[in-house]
């Protein structure tokens, strides 16, 4: 085997052709600057959403007694805005995750009567109404 008419580095360098390795080099420079703006760009994205979302308010609580007059427990459906729940059987309730707002409360007992008034939930606080009096 000769070497006369084999192509050499030489060769393809005077004759204005690049070694096949360089064009291999520039793809994967080209490759990792792709990589490194799309993570860039992504970083970016996650920065800007933890910056620009909502952030939520601590809920708040209520709870109270209904009892009628002469202070027995009444047993009564309490609703705060779209929650609801029975009274336990010592007439006393709790509400333990009410989002802040102005709410209507209605407090309906069983044997009959009903107690309405506005209320205020205050974000991280329990609204105590005390010994709600309810004649039925």
């Amino acid at each position: 085997m000769t070497f006369e008419n084999s192509p050499s580095l030489d060769a393809n360098i005077t004759s204005g052709k690049k070694p096949p390795h360089l064009n291999v080099v520039k793809i994967r420079v080209l490759l990792y600057s792709v990589i490194g703006l799309l993570a860039i760009i992504l970083i970016g994205v996650v920065f800007f959403y933890l910056a620009t979302r909502p952030t939520e308010l601590p809920v708040g609580g209520l709870d109270g007694c209904v009892v009628s007059t002469d202070g027995v427990p009444l047993v009564s459906m309490v609703e705060v805005g779209k929650h609801s729940k029975p009274t336990l059987s010592d007439g006393c309730f709790f509400f333990a995750a009410i989002p802040p707002g102005e709410y209507q409360i209605n407090i309906k007992p069983s044997l009959g009567g009903e107690w309405t008034q506005t209320i205020q939930i205050i974000s991280g606080q329990a609204v105590a109404l005390g010994e709600i009096t309810i004649s039925r």
